[in-house]
């Protein structure tokens, strides 16, 4: 998840994205909401937390992205003194280039069919935004900012490359071997440790 904020207050944004074996990028859930600051701290909190869960729960690596502006460094320090962080990696990303530049990458990989959308209430609102973006920042670009800040995120972190798990393909002659050993050994560990066994 990534954190934006205007100065004018008006949106708070955060997305959670994630990047799949085959390069193909995931935005699973996008938020948005107005709220003075000691609130927005809050949700903040909270989202990142249920983000946490859910990650841990899909096996999944989990940082959290604070976009870097001057205005926004005592916010910064109230959610680094959160409890939630001293466990949650928080890290502040520098924004790099207009707002154009920093979503030309996600934008690419939709262009080449490599962005998926999770199903959720908050899809129409972000498709539109994201369809009336010009990058001038004339109009709401919460969103869109959030997700160009989760996608650096994962660029920074990981090269932009998630590393596949070598292993059989499914289906194949291995990929069946591999599971009728799992069983065997599932069986006989069942077996040793008295199941079966008459009393």
């Amino acid at each position: 998840m990534a954190t934006t904020a205007e100065q004018k207050g008006d949106f708070t944004s955060g997305a959670l994205v994630g990047v799949g074996p085959d390069q193909t990028l995931y935005i699973r859930d996008v938020t948005r909401f107005r709220a003075e600051w000691p609130d927005a701290c809050q949700i903040i909190a909270d989202t990142a937390a249920s983000d946490e869960l859910f990650c841990k729960e899909a096996g999944a690596k989990y940082w959290v992205g604070l976009e870097k502006v001057a205005w926004m460094r005592p916010m910064s320090q109230d959610l680094f003194a959160q409890p939630l962080f001293k466990r949650i990696q928080l890290l502040e990303l520098a924004p790099k280039g207009d707002k154009k530049e920093r979503a030309s990458g996600w934008v690419a990989r939709a262009k080449y069919d490599r962005v998926r959308i999770v199903l959720g209430p908050w899809n129409d609102a972000f498709i539109k935004e994201a369809l009336a973006f010009d990058g001038l920042g004339l109009i709401h670009d919460d969103q869109v900012d959030s997700v160009s800040g989760a996608y650096q995120l994962v660029w920074d972190l990981k090269g932009g490359l998630v590393a596949q798990e070598d292993g059989p393909a499914v289906g194949s002659l291995a990929y069946y071997r591999g599971l009728a050993a799992e069983s065997k050994a599932s069986m006989d560990e069942a077996w040793d440790s008295g199941w079966g066994e008459e009393d």
